[in-house]
């Protein structure tokens, strides 16, 4: 293992890959450009440590598989996030007390999409580290670190996420009102930040896009922004992001932040920004989770809070109940009642994010059925054969996991015998197919109904996800699979 390079692999995902830097002309983000391009930035960033991480562990076990460098590559990056909001909760620490801070790390442990998506090689999920960076500095209070916060999110917005300039803007105009920063500091600032990060991108990545000068973020936003061309990709009312997405990202924590909100009057300066944010981009027609995920850290901060007002209540009615000789039996009652009330609440809210957190994890975990099926394939064939063979990857299983780190026959390392893999799209009729050995495709009855063409013989089916069955009465509600993908050998 000499370099550790990066893949592109399409619009909204990079993943990184073992190969010679050489043969960078061979990536196929050349075959599969997507509508936009995305910067290396972060890739190239990830694809540093990985390698060393790599290099450390080669000394204890040589030799890796394609697989395990995926898995590798994933907890780098997610251990670059989770210090992130590591370096985030100590910053709530100290500016709202321990109670906060460790709110705030059990909302977020017990919420879904952060945890489960913060190891995935999303531009977002590169973006959010810089983000965590940045909101802790903001927490931390004071005029260098709110400058140096402007830093951090110029660069992620220059480099990486366009759509953090909303979140940029609204925080240093309230930085400006709130006298955390002046503005000949802001703009200097903000001015060499974006000069150095418009430079860093524009030389990396048309480098390695074979073109130049290019700023993908600039084309992105272009794209999407000017042209409105993402709204081909499906649009949504423009309440959604707070009437669906945040509620589903947020949880327990949604509820818990009104109640901070009422509660301190920092949490209302803390969450302006980030509500200004989700209002801006919910002009886009076009709209996802992912593109928001960034508010996520800084509204459980404010959920934290609600909950430790909640904590304080039920400690105050505590003592109250106790002070026997200066209460009613009747208020000393109504005490107890309270307190009993609050501490469930707050129960409940969690025990909310922990239910609808392992429902969701065992549907996004029968959500992967083209990595079971890519994997399934690699098993048969490794049995079979020694000749050189060929396998069309359709749509639906390129989509649901089957990434070139499941490649396990095939360049730059491979293991015998070697297997040509290939998602050509557009391949519509049967006979489409007869230059494939193999294929994995959801449309079994295409190569099933003999129509002509090659005859197919059925290897092994894949189960994914069909769906969640709501339980009738105290049932819990259960995860759906069905047959999604099938394994066939052409048999003539």
């Amino acid at each position: 293992m000499r370099r550790m390079i990066l893949y592109s692999t399409g619009p909204c995902r990079q993943a990184l890959h073992m190969c010679e830097l050489l043969c960078w002309l061979c990536y196929d983000h050349f075959v599969f450009p997507g509508v936009v391009p995305r910067s290396f930035i972060g890739s190239l960033a990830l694809s540093y440590v990985a390698q060393a991480v790599a290099l450390v562990g080669a000394l204890f076990r040589p030799g890796y598989s394609k697989y395990e460098l995926q898995v590798l590559v994933r907890l780098t990056l997610a251990t670059a996030n989770a210090l992130g909001l590591f370096q985030l909760q100590r910053a709530a620490a100290r500016r709202y007390g321990s109670s906060v801070s460790a709110l705030f790390m059990l909302l977020t442990c017990t919420q879904f999409h952060v945890p489960f998506w913060m190891g995935r090689t999303l531009p977002n999920m590169f973006a959010l580290y810089p983000v965590l960076v940045a909101s802790a500095l903001v927490v931390e209070g004071g005029r260098r670190n709110f400058n140096a916060a402007v830093a951090v999110l110029t660069f992620a917005a220059v480099a990486l996420r366009a759509e953090l300039v909303l979140l940029l803007g609204p925080l240093a105009l309230q930085g400006l009102v709130l006298r955390r920063t002046g503005v000949r500091s802001l703009v200097r600032t903000g001015v060499v930040s974006g000069i150095v990060s418009l430079g860093l991108t524009v030389s990396v990545d048309s480098y390695f896009w074979g073109q130049g000068p290019l700023w993908p973020e600039f084309s992105g936003l272009y794209f999407n922004v000017y042209e409105g061309k993402s709204a081909e990709w499906g649009t949504s009312p423009m309440h959604s992001y707070f009437t669906v997405h945040l509620p589903k990202l947020l949880l327990s924590a949604l509820p818990l932040s009104a109640v901070g909100l009422l509660a301190d009057a920092r949490m209302r300066t803390l969450l302006f920004p980030c509500v200004v944010f989700v209002g801006l981009l919910s002009c886009l027609g076009h709209k996802e989770w992912r593109f928001v995920v960034y508010v996520v850290p800084m509204w459980n901060i404010v959920g934290a809070r609600g909950a430790a007002w909640l904590c304080v209540a039920c400690a105050c009615g505590s003592q109250c109940a106790a002070d026997g000789g200066s209460a009613s039996v009747s208020a000393r009652g109504r005490t107890v009642v309270s307190r009993g009330f609050l501490r469930v609440v707050l129960l409940g809210l969690l025990g909310v994010n922990v239910l609808a957190t392992v429902l969701l994890t065992r549907a996004s975990m029968a959500n992967y059925a083209g990595g079971e099926a890519l994997r399934t394939f690699n098993d048969i064939i490794a049995h079979g054969a020694g000749r050189e063979v060929s396998v069309h990857i359709g749509n639906y299983a390129a989509q649901t996991g089957a990434s070139l780190y499941l490649h396990e026959h095939a360049a730059p390392q491979y293991t015998l015998p070697r297997v040509r893999y290939d998602k050509t799209e557009g391949l519509v009729t049967r006979e489409d197919f007869g230059r494939f050995d193999w294929v994995i495709s959801e449309d079994v009855g295409l190569f099933t109904r003999g129509e002509g063409g090659s005859a197919w013989k059925v290897h092994a089916s894949v189960e994914g996800l069909r769906g969640v069955e709501l339980g009738s009465g105290v049932k819990m509600p259960r995860v759906v699979r069905e047959a999604k993908l099938w394994i066939l050998e052409r048999t003539e």
